[in-house]
């Protein structure tokens, strides 16, 4: 029981300070979201998408133990030339096959700027930043509304 009590001691400390505080980091972390998203969201749209086929996943031995997988896609450029690329993102484990046919996109005259086009690869920063920023948004407005209850 005392451990419960000092739990509500806790909460009712801290229920004001986040019932105020909470919304406007949650609202921050939601602009950061849409800070993100936006440039990726432009070149996505004013890029060049190509049809790309993965020819390896290369191995990267990451300091302190663990391999991280780099994708080496390959297309034909708007000239028909063949161009390879390694993506700069990797995973722990190998996302694709090799042979398999993925989305690319690359900006205009730098074919060797291309990446592979899915939405967690492009926007997973932005995503991360929306949905902290919609939890804690949330639950400050929670928060809010038990201060309030509270109060009348």
């Amino acid at each position: 029981m005392k451990f419960l009590r000092q739990l509500m001691h806790a909460y009712l400390k801290f229920e004001p300070i986040g019932g105020k505080l909470f919304p406007w980091i949650g609202a921050v972390l939601l602009l950061l979201a849409a800070a993100f998203g936006l440039p990726q969201w432009r070149f996505a749209h004013s890029g060049v998408r190509v049809p790309a086929t993965i020819v390896e996943n290369v191995p990267n031995f990451i300091k302190g133990g663990g391999i991280d997988y780099y994708p080496r896609f390959r297309f034909r450029d708007a000239q028909g030339n063949l161009i390879q690329v390694l993506s700069p993102k990797g995973s722990d484990d190998p996302e694709f096959i090799p042979g398999d046919t993925i989305p690319a996109i690359y900006p205009q005259g730098n074919p060797q700027g291309a990446i592979i086009v899915s939405t967690w690869r492009t926007y997973h920063v932005a995503i991360l930043l929306g949905i902290f920023g919609i939890a804690v948004f949330d639950l400050g407005l929670v928060l809010g509304r038990l201060r309030l209850q509270r109060a009348s």
